[in-house]
């Protein structure tokens, strides 16, 4: 039996952390509060690992990266190859965030969930609309803030995005899907964030083709990034794509995005929780197969 410990700032954040990292099938044995967040212990049965080539192989992982996370007969627990293999960080809320990233990755929903995030936790971000380029940006942030009691400014509206901030509150602020491709629009990113002094994290969808994934986050990385939060990982049945952006330096797993609502937030960056949606997603494809009339059975 395999028995883990978790931290989040509410009760369905630490079941949500325990459903990607220990799977449906585990079991919550205790929870308890420790100063302001919650810590739930679950554990669940051990089940052998599959073929380290085929799983690679199934996620089209890039030859170079499934190299370095050891292949076949290595015995090595895939989540300490995932953690020696990319690197983990968390988010420095003491410099505005820049989420940006290409159209409809999930940017917007990913601020929100950071700003739910951090309210519960007892801090009153500033959220910040920069997105200039769909229709509705603003109104949707503006009345995510209303409904948080957070501060709003629409920076497209001609409003300060630092303003007289103290630099105690946390600043997010949601760009437009850009062309990753396009020198103007990352040329324009890379000089918002120097002008207000801010991190970069690229949002991009889990799913993407990994040839594609490795080339948008070389370029964001050039343009400043280091943060990544790949978004749709529950809806992703292959997750090649945000490993080979995970592989390009300097950028640093910050959050996971699962679900599509607000109320489902950011599971913390933990290598364990992309371990376990490598696994699953091979063994449920390995499953539905032997559940199908005429299937071989081993």
């Amino acid at each position: 039996m395999r028995i883990k410990i978790f931290h989040a700032t509410s009760m369905p954040a630490a079941i949500a952390a325990v459903r990607q990292t220990l799977g449906p099938e585990a079991l919550i044995l205790g929870t308890r509060r420790v100063g302001a967040r919650i810590e739930l212990t679950a554990a669940v049965e051990h089940r052998p690992p599959p073929d380290r080539a085929e799983l690679f192989a199934f996620h089209g992982i890039p030859e170079d990266v499934a190299q370095r996370l050891g292949a076949p007969p290595s015995f090595t627990a895939l989540d300490r190859a995932v953690a020696a293999t990319f690197r983990f960080g968390d988010i420095d809320f003491g410099r505005p965030l820049l989420l940006s990233g290409p159209p409809g990755s999930g940017k917007t929903t990913t601020t929100a969930k950071l700003a739910t995030e951090l309210c519960r936790a007892g801090r009153r971000p500033k959220l910040v609309n920069a997105d200039d380029s769909r229709a509705g940006a603003g109104e949707q942030l503006a009345a995510l803030a209303r409904t948080l009691d957070a501060p709003f400014v629409d920076a497209v509206r001609g409003g300060e995005i630092a303003g007289d901030d103290d630099g105690q509150e946390p600043i997010l602020i949601d760009l437009p899907g850009m062309d990753p491709f396009d020198d103007t629009a990352i040329g324009t990113l890379s000089a918002m964030a120097r002008a207000v002094r801010g991190t970069t994290a690229l949002v991009i969808p889990a799913g993407l083709n990994q040839a594609d994934s490795r080339e948008i986050a070389t370029r964001y990385a050039a343009a400043g990034a280091s943060a990544l939060i790949p978004t749709k990982l529950d809806l992703s049945r292959r997750i090649g794509g945000a490993l080979a952006a995970a592989s390009v330096s300097p950028l640093s797993f910050v959050r996971l995005g699962t679900g599509a609502g607000i109320a489902d937030g950011l599971a913390p960056a933990d290598p364990a929780i992309i371990a376990n949606a490598l696994t699953d997603r091979l063994r449920n494809r390995i499953d539905q197969h032997a559940a199908r009339p005429g299937a071989p059975r081993h």
